[in-house]
């Protein structure tokens, strides 16, 4: 209730309150979108982001740049600046570090971080592809994300060559599971470490509390009509050893652990699956083994579902 009562108090102090004249393009271009709000751990401040159009001679396009908001001073600041995008603030666990998401290097999505306590933002990754999600270990000393494979350097050559032509569904990209720690090691690196390596793509995914494993979903690929292939895998952070979690002929996806890191809670669908479903949640005990309530309209039986 607290996040959600921070978060409508941001909303309410970011709301602009159109005057009665005719909603046109141009009118529609001067409002300045708020998202992706995210309260920090101790509950006094919130990231956002703010997507604004820039319309010059030579630029027509939306910039998205991170704000933060101090709840009692009602204080917003400014985080990034620039003429590239800055998204998808995630406060570090104990607060002191956020970590974003940034075009501002090749046009690439490479994953950056910002001390509270102020300075410069740091590049953590200088990828050939693009970040899609990460997210923070519970002891902060690491960011998981997942990856597109690069391009070859054929369809580099061809990118640069402005041979536009493509074939649908041509040369599919699979995202990868990838670890990364924050800090630097003896020799003043990052070295970034893959996770997964079956040829499927990963999508949403959950750390354990205890920081040991992290549980995710995946497809056979990114293509639509693979969605009813989704499973759900954990893989051991220290060994990169993967175990199946949920792989029955319907659709499991997007896990979550509890806090306690004994369940998992895992989206359901329809088996066999089919495009017009109705989706369900399934609760798995986080070493395996089968959900311990498989209806949503099913009732508790005592020990047998987490408190």
């Amino acid at each position: 209730m607290k996040s959600l009562a921070t978060i409508l108090t941001l909303l309410v102090l970011f709301t602009v309150t159109a005057s009665a004249q005719t909603w046109e393009p141009e009118l529609h271009l001067k409002f300045k979108a708020v998202g992706s709000p995210r309260v920090s751990p101790d509950g006094k401040k919130v990231v956002y982001t703010v997507n604004d159009a820039v319309m010059t001679a030579d630029k027509s396009e939306f910039v998205t740049q991170i704000w933060l908001a101090d709840i009692a001073s009602k204080r917003n600041t400014q985080l990034t600046f620039g003429d590239k995008s800055s998204a998808n603030p995630k406060w570090s666990p104990d607060g002191n570090w956020i970590a974003f998401t940034s075009n501002r290097k090749d046009n690439k999505n490479n994953l950056y971080v910002l001390s509270m306590n102020g300075g410069e933002a740091e590049a953590l990754t200088d990828l050939k592809s693009g970040v899609v999600n990460f997210g923070w270990s519970p002891d902060g000393r690491s960011i998981a994300y997942t990856m597109t494979d690069a391009k070859t350097e054929e369809e580099e050559k061809n990118d640069k060559g402005k041979n536009d032509y493509r074939w649908i569904d041509e040369n599919v990209k699979l995202a990868r599971l990838y670890l990364i720690p924050v800090q630097k090691d003896g020799n003043g690196k990052r070295e970034p470490r893959k996770l997964t390596t079956d040829n499927y793509q990963v999508e949403d995914f959950d750390w354990s509390s205890d920081g040991s494993r992290i549980a995710y979903g995946h497809v056979k690929t990114p293509l639509a009509n693979d969605w009813p292939t989704s499973d759900v895998s954990i893989v051991e952070v220290a060994s990169g050893k993967v175990t199946d979690l949920a792989k029955t002929p319907a659709a499991e996806s997007s896990p979550l652990y509890s806090p306690d890191g004994k369940w998992i809670a895992v989206q359901t669908t329809d088996d066999p699956p089919r495009w017009a479903q109705s989706g369900i949640i399934q609760i798995f005990p986080a070493n395996g083994g089968q959900p311990v309530q498989r209806h949503a309209e099913q009732e508790p039986h005592g020990d047998q579902c987490p408190a």
